[in-house]
């Protein structure tokens, strides 16, 4: 008899721990994921070709300093306004696991769906050149995201945690600087903004965090470095590093959230091929340092278990006629999540767990002055399911998320 009850304290501690767990890792890294601090691509015309362009110098517009700042050099005098909407679908299947065992609560009999089906997002460039040489510029990029059930998705017994509201932005304040014609080099200042609403739970007690339901936001610094080379008439070669933009503590949520916010690290390299007068090939890589990061390299309950990933990013675009530039994309990057640790990241978003994404779009030029862009994303379904050798042990195995998104992005550019 005893050891039966120990056992029933056993897992319903685990669903407490798990409970909590699942909603503080989202928090810090996958929602910050989702609103703009680390997509696949920034701006429109970037989006379209897979993310790809760390290296190109031609067709680009001002929102390019989100990922290279030393590409600002060459943008000219500029404006761009890039609106997106991301239009997600996300199931969490537990009914297979045995997270309920032993416990009162009543596990699901099939998968649950996330209610918010979409959510914006905006880039936003400005590029001043103070002479031939120098140039200063803003590149801007944010959105909110959306998680929510109608329960928890352990139980339909539950109430929290089950959902999440967040608004996140960053802002890149760039200097730039061309000592020649085949060179370029920048760097900027990011100042980043993260704002969270959400119903999380106190472990054991189960009673929700003080800061349930308030919305509570905390601001974030960082840097971002970048080079730009011509090697020869026929190809381009770029790098840029950023280092971890690190936040304030979120105050309302301190009962729970025992560490700040943290973006990792990120470097990008890439080349891009000038096959023709009108044609240009993008090759970029692109790795984003997870594993090294404070919160998300560390073992679930603490932290979520994820591994730095590397991202491959092709692009294409060609000048069709002098007013129209068509493109396409694919970019591959292996989720963060490793399998043992699916359980632990339930209420991650879209963008962390896809790994496969095909992109299209063009640019029209309605005066040389003024263009338009159009484009979209098609990101195909990936499905997770843990393993059951995390610390929730056969509890959790077969647990399953699941998630596909598509994006459509505009754009709007002023050479003024």
């Amino acid at each position: 008899m005893n050891k039966k009850k120990n056992k029933t304290s056993n897992v319903s501690h685990l669903v407490l721990i798990s409970t909590l767990t699942l909603l503080s890792g989202t928090v810090f890294s996958d929602q910050l994921s989702a609103t703009g601090l680390f997509p696949y691509c920034f701006g429109a015309k970037m989006c379209q070709m897979g993310g790809a362009g760390v290296a190109l110098t031609k067709g680009i517009d001002s929102t390019f300093g989100n990922v290279n700042p030393a590409l600002m050099a060459q943008v000219g005098r500029d404006i761009a306004i890039d609106p997106m909407m991301v239009f997600q679908k996300v199931e969490v299947d537990s009914s297979r696991a045995n997270l309920t065992a032993g416990t009162p609560l009543p596990p699901y009999t099939g998968s649950i769906k996330n209610k918010d089906k979409a959510y914006a997002g905006a880039y936003l460039g400005f590029n001043y050149p103070i002479n031939s040489k120098w140039a200063v510029g803003l590149s801007t990029a944010g959105g909110g995201g959306k998680a929510k059930y109608r329960n928890s998705i352990i139980s339909p017994a539950l109430n929290a945690p089950s959902k999440i509201e967040s608004m996140a932005a960053i802002s890149n304040q760039i200097l730039s600087y061309r000592p020649s014609c085949i060179e370029s080099y920048g760097v900027s200042l990011i100042a980043a903004y993260l704002q969270i609403k959400n119903n999380l739970t106190q472990f054991p007690s189960g009673v929700p965090s003080r800061g349930s339901n308030r919305t509570d936001h905390a601001w974030g610094i960082g840097a971002r470095f970048g080079g730009q080379w011509d090697i020869g008439q026929y190809a381009s070669m770029g790098i840029a590093a950023s280092t971890p933009i690190a936040f304030q503590k979120l105050k309302k949520y301190r009962d729970i959230l025992a560490h700040p916010p943290r973006v990792p690290p990120v470097v990008t390299g890439g080349f891009a091929f000038h096959v023709s007068k009108c044609t240009d090939v993008l090759f970029d890589l692109e790795g984003a340092f997870w594993g090294n990061n404070a919160f998300t390299s560390k073992q679930p309950p603490v932290g979520q278990g994820w591994r730095s990933t590397l991202s491959f990013k092709f692009g294409v675009q060609h000048k069709v006629t002098p007013d129209l530039r068509l493109r396409l994309g694919y970019n591959y990057g292996r989720t963060p999540i490793r399998k043992k640790f699916v359980f632990f990241n339930g209420l991650s978003d879209s963008v962390s767990i896809i790994e496969n994404i095909f992109t299209t779009g063009f640019t029209y030029d309605f005066t040389p002055t003024i263009n338009m862009d159009l484009g979209g994303s098609v990101q195909l379904n990936k499905k997770l399911t843990d393993n059951g050798r995390g610390p929730a042990g056969p509890a959790a195995q077969g647990f399953t998320l699941k998630a596909r998104v598509f994006t459509v992005a505009l754009g709007f550019n002023i050479k003024y």
